[in-house]
């Protein structure tokens, strides 16, 4: 069964199968076997093609949810999907009215042989990276034997592996680099008979790779699909599966040019025992990571930059109150104690209504203003940002008497995005110096501004202090060799 030309403007399709399978429906009922051909394409989604019977298809009830698919493809592959199915279209075929086309998006698929041998390594496809070897390897072809070989602290056990470039790279960084999109580059092999890893371990270990590397290049990199390997090199198994991609978009922090190759290597080795130590307790994995890459967005024109600047806030702030908490510092979102500031906020707020009142402002105003004497005990975001460079021993601008330090200037950007939406280039509050210049150019110094800072902090989050690209000012990058400084 040929790519069915109802699925075209889905692809292209980095992998395809076709044979006979037969869906099962929620109920448990079984469809009949017909023919299927299923396809990945870039972007991580699985398509499913099943042609049956119309009869056969009435029969098994029109309402009736799928739940799964299983069969055997043309090269003698056992072939089943998970419970998360979405049918998208069924029509008659052209050629058959008798015939119903049905097509699916599947979210993971799995295909094993019919005795699978033990694995000795894994490869998983790579979205997005583009990236310089470090060292040759005679396992992989000429035209792409340079590879990235990495040795990564997993929980204390080494893994030991390499990425390498898949045989279109070239035109795959073309594309990208022209057009954007999402291309599967490269693979990561990794060897499970120079390792002390389980293969149950190589997933968790891909993901926190992307995950670090998403860091290192500015854009989201995920992987898509995996194939198992026995000892001789040869695929016993298959599982594709639709993670979350994103379209490339790069303001990177280590480029793919050569002369960040062994940076590249040292930054995955060095951020990634710091990210598996600190997920958890950074949210890493439940949001803060996703909305500092989504917050470059803005720059390149794919939304707008106000929304990326609100973005890069957002990310500051919950790294900065989970650090905090994860270093279990006391009151640093309070200035006094709360315990003490509440035995003084009924006597505040008393003096502070009567003070109202002795103006001749309403009582019902004056009441207002003083039951918002509590809010005065809230440490300002300045302090809170202070704290945290503190802790992760960053070298900032500190505030001077004719100047905002970097913790009071973002701290500004912020509250003018929060309260008004729009940068502090636009708003500029009367008495205080802004560097930034008026309009447009104004805005974007402000938002390279919040977005190397943000950087910085999410780099020494994960323990890193080596060579990086600031972006603070995009017409004049400079290549730092210390974050800290």
């Amino acid at each position: 069964m040929t790519t069915p030309d109802e699925v075209q403007t889905r692809g292209p399709f980095i992998a395809e199968y076709s044979g006979v399978g037969r869906f099962t429906f929620a109920d448990d009922r079984l469809s009949e076997d017909a023919r299927f051909w299923i396809g990945q394409a870039h972007n991580g989604n699985i398509v499913i093609c099943y042609d049956e019977s119309m009869s056969a298809y009435v029969f098994a009830n029109l309402f009736s949810p799928l739940r799964s698919f299983s069969g055997l493809t043309t090269s003698g592959l056992y072939l089943e999907t998970n419970d998360r199915l979405y049918t998208i279209s069924q029509q008659s075929l052209q050629s058959d009215e008798s015939a119903l086309r049905t097509i699916v998006l599947a979210s993971e698929i799995r295909l094993t042989v019919t005795e699978p041998p033990a694995i000795t390594g894994v490869r998983y496809g790579l979205t997005n990276f583009l990236f310089d070897g470090t060292e040759a390897c005679d396992s992989e072809p000429r035209d792409r034997q340079r590879v990235l070989r990495l040795k990564l602290d997993y929980l204390g056990k080494p893994a030991v592996g390499y990425i390498c470039k898949i045989p279109s790279y070239s035109s795959a960084r073309k594309t990208l680099h022209a057009v954007g999109g999402i291309q599967v580059t490269a693979e990561l092999v990794v060897d499970l008979s120079l390792s002390e890893i389980t293969g149950d371990d190589c997933d968790r270990i891909a993901d926190v790779l992307c995950r670090v590397l998403s860091v290192a290049r500015g854009t989201h990199i995920a992987w898509i699909y995996k194939v198992s390997l026995d000892s001789t090199g040869n695929p016993v198994a298959h599982v594709h599966s639709n993670n979350v991609t994103r379209n490339y978009h790069s303001l990177p922090l280590l480029s793919d040019n050569p002369e960040d190759a062994e940076p590249t290597r040292v930054f995955a080795e060095t951020t990634f025992p710091a990210y598996l130590e600190k997920s958890s307790e950074y949210m890493l994995d439940r949001g803060s990571l996703d909305t500092y890459l989504e917050a470059k967005l803005g720059v390149l024109g794919q939304e707008y930059l106000e929304m990326s600047a609100l973005k890069l806030t957002v990310a500051m702030e919950m790294l900065a109150h989970a650090y905090l908490r994860a270093k279990r510092l006391e009151g640093y979102e309070t200035i006094m104690p709360p315990d003490d500031f509440q035995n003084c906020l009924q006597d505040l707020e008393t003096v502070v209504e009567g003070c109202l009142t002795a103006k001749n402002l309403k009582p019902k105003t004056a009441r207002r203003i003083a039951g918002r004497v509590k809010e005065l005990n809230n440490a300002p975001f300045k302090d809170i940002l202070d704290q945290l460079f503190k802790g992760i021993d960053l070298n900032v601008v500190r505030s001077s008497k004719n100047a905002m330090g970097d913790a009071e200037l973002f701290a500004c950007c912020r509250n003018s995005l929060a309260h008004t939406g729009q940068f502090l280039s636009t708003t500029r509050p009367p008495g205080k110096p802004c560097p930034f210049a008026q309009g447009s150019a104004g805005n974007k110094q402000a938002y390279f501004f919040m977005q190397s800072l943000v950087d910085r902090v999410f780099l020494r989050l994960l323990d890193y202090d080596g060579p990086y690209i600031d972006w603070r000012n995009p017409n004049d990058p400079k290549r730092r060799m210390h974050v800290k400084e």
